[in-house]
């Protein structure tokens, strides 16, 4: 069995690149659950709408948080966004950078 990933393209990481700009700094609606493991609350929107831009470039995004484990795979159609908390305010923020795979 082949399986084909969409590889970005220099003009998808450009497109990319402005999506961070546009949502780079803005909060994020964290809980920590009964297990203590950080979730993205129902109301955000500020995610989905990230999210949202993303795919429609045609790539896959992934949530990461500060102590959450993680596949060791590598997917070039895969966007790494790293949540963690703004150390001035304690509030999660989406981050200015992002890393593939």
């Amino acid at each position: 069995m082949t399986i084909y990933w969409h590889v970005p393209t220099a003009t998808t990481r450009k497109k990319l690149d402005k999506v961070f700009n546009r949502f780079a700094g803005k909060e994020v609606q964290i809980y920590q659950d009964k297990n203590g493991h950080l979730q993205v609350s129902k109301g955000d929107t500020v995610l989905k709408e990230l999210e949202s831009d993303i795919t429609g470039l045609g790539l896959k995004t992934r949530l990461i948080f500060p102590g959450s484990m993680q596949t060791q795979d590598a997917r070039p159609d895969r966007v790494n966004i790293f949540i963690g908390p703004d150390f001035k305010d304690g509030k999660f923020h989406v981050p200015s950078t992002y890393s593939m795979g």
